[in-house]
């Protein structure tokens, strides 16, 4: 894996107006509005439902996949397509981050905000 992602060039602190375009940009890519979509039976029985495209929907619906020991394809894509809206977001924010030239590697761990999803509902 390529780790030189993390490394953006710098960039001048922003107009109000960019970083209000910024805003709706990131909502966007995280939380799109839902789709509505229906089909109608053969009987003529008419169903309607939503397509959730947002982020946190994403990864809940991969960690039920991982969960149930299901690692198929289309799991793979939804976690593939939440990274690189991760990845977006990095570079709209400009997020740099500062890399020891001595360290030999970086450790991934699980960032612990000490809240459970129930309490953030």
């Amino acid at each position: 894996m390529n780790l030189l992602f993390w490394k953006t060039p710098k960039q001048l602190p922003l107009p109000e107006f960019e970083l209000g375009q910024r805003l709706n940009e990131i909502k966007r890519i995280l939380f799109p509005p839902l789709e509505l979509h229906d089909f109608i039976e053969k009987d003529g029985t008419l169903h309607k439902y939503h397509v959730d495209y947002c982020a946190d929907s994403n990864l809940e619906a991969v960690l039920n996949d991982l969960q149930d020991d299901i690692s198929d394809p289309m799991s793979q894509d939804t976690l593939n397509s939440v990274i690189k809206r991760l990845l977006l977001l990095r570079k709209i924010l400009s997020i740099e981050v500062d890399i020891d030239k001595e360290a030999e590697y970086i450790e991934v761990r699980n960032l612990d905000l000490e809240r459970n999803i129930e309490n953030i509902r």
